[in-house]
């Protein structure tokens, strides 16, 4: 294969990505961590499906991915694709959405519980992504329980202050 070929290959794969990748999550505990900010009543980005305030609670995940390098890209696609697919489709799931920050793959969903994301991350298509994933790119992760959805924006910035890394204990 040409290099003309693979570029072209790699623009159509990262395109259609774009278009119809929609999240893939993993998540940290954080029941007993200190100091964690409220986004309860935040505004609601139009980016995530809204559904109606309660008092019942909804686990959010972020996720943040780094590739190690460009040829990781077409590895990376070939799972997240899928895994989002599969987000989109799992049982408790609310929403899930990809973004990239920064040079950063992140994943946003929302679950009815973390129990229900955790049944999702350990299956299927986002299983075997996992499996993959110390191959192809370094990541970060974070969730919490609350009562209203956040935006981008509000949980961005938890991400950036309170992820942790992959495996970490």
């Amino acid at each position: 294969m040409n290099t003309l070929s693979l570029i072209v290959i790699m623009f159509l794969v990262y395109g259609f990505t774009l278009l119809s990748m929609r999240g893939y999550a993993q998540t940290y505990d954080m029941k007993n961590k200190a100091n964690i900010p409220n986004t309860a009543g935040s505004d609601v980005n139009n980016e995530v499906k809204e559904i109606a305030p309660t008092e019942n609670t909804v686990y959010v995940s972020i996720t943040g991915l780094k590739l190690k390098n460009s040829m990781s890209i077409l590895a990376f696609f070939r799972h997240a694709i899928p895994s989002m697919n599969q987000a989109k489709k799992a049982d408790g799931n609310i929403s899930a959405e990809a973004k990239k920050i920064n040079g950063i793959y992140h994943t946003l969903s929302v679950w009815e519980s973390e129990e229900k994301m955790r049944e999702f991350i350990y299956s299927g298509a986002h299983l075997k992504a996992i499996q993959e994933f110390p191959k192809i790119a370094t990541g970060k992760t974070f969730g919490y329980t609350t009562n209203s959805l956040p935006s981008w924006d509000d949980v961005h910035s938890l991400w950036l202050d309170y992820s942790i890394e992959y495996g970490a204990k």
